[in-house]
């Protein structure tokens, strides 16, 4: 059986629609994951597949260990996320272009389709949702993904749904996860305004929140344009703990400064103007000024 893994965003889920729509007929092994999360959905698909499969990543970027894995199988790899410059091995087939506003709308132009979620990806990706359907995508997908003891089962889903017409996904089922999570995100609003702090540095202007809460970086961003703070980056350190140990989930986001550089120090990556990082550990402001 063929497989994909893809980002576990509203970009990745659109681009598992894209493979949907080209493939009717086929059946996949679907496997959505974070940045961190890669290489562990990878050697997954190892186990439970043949080498030499089809596989199908979306809207995540390789290093060298997650490019070896991948070579495993006959890949195609899209993205629009900045690479690192390194050599593949021929069994992967890399479609990488930065200038697409989301790695959806690349996989639709790869495929030949064309559609009104490939529209919505980009409104999302770009965090310039204009349109009632982007928000609700986007509020659905968060709310799965923050609230579902599942959620790749249910991305999936969404994922099918998508391919057959946008109205699909539009049930009350959905409404009802998309209102509890609008409430969430209302209740920690008021707790993420008195948490912004702002620090300076040779110029620069970082306002920037830490947290223990997965809170979503739009969010912070957001409440930090309608505080009026002067802030030429905006970052957010989420502290969490997995297999006992500790984690730092680092986002930067910035209308002006390259931020992908500040976030490959940290062994992340992603775009110019929105990028992030997981490290292992506590990472803190004087770190990030460090780094400036």
């Amino acid at each position: 059986m063929p497989i994909v893994i893809s980002h576990n965003d509203a970009d990745g889920v659109i681009s598992v629609a894209a493979l949907f729509m080209k493939y009717p007929e086929k059946k996949f092994s679907v496997y959505f994951a974070t940045p961190n999360g890669l290489k562990i959905a990878l050697c997954k698909a190892i186990a439970k597949s043949c080498l030499g499969d089809e596989l199908f990543v979306f809207d995540l970027t390789p290093n060298k260990e997650t490019a070896k894995l991948a070579s495993f199988f006959n890949c195609t790899w899209i993205d629009h996320h900045i690479w690192d410059n390194f050599d593949l091995e021929s069994t992967i087939k890399a479609i990488n272009n930065t200038s697409y506003a989301s790695a959806a709308r690349l996989c639709a132009d790869y495929f030949g389709l064309n559609g009104v979620i490939f529209s919505l990806a980009d409104e999302i990706d770009k965090n310039n949702t204009t349109t009632e359907d982007a928000v609700y995508l986007r509020d659905l997908i968060d709310g799965v993904r923050f609230f579902d003891k599942k959620p790749s089962i249910k991305l999936k889903y969404l994922a099918s749904n998508l391919a057959k017409g946008f109205e699909k996904i539009k049930t009350e089922e959905n409404d009802a996860v998309i209102d509890r999570y609008r409430k969430w995100v209302k209740e920690i609003e008021s707790d993420v305004e008195k948490k912004i702090n702002v620090v300076e540095k040779d110029g620069a202007r970082i306002a920037f929140l830490t947290t223990n809460k997965n809170i979503p970086t739009r969010v912070v961003v957001k409440k930090v344009k309608e505080l009026g703070i002067a802030a030429n980056v905006v970052a957010v350190f989420y502290y969490h703990v997995k297999r006992s140990k500790i984690f730092t989930k680092i986002e930067f986001r910035s209308d002006e400064y390259n931020v992908f550089e500040l976030a490959k120090r940290f062994g992340g990556g992603g775009h110019r103007n929105a990028s992030g990082a997981t490290v292992e550990g506590m990472i803190k402001i004087d770190d990030l000024l460090d780094c400036l």
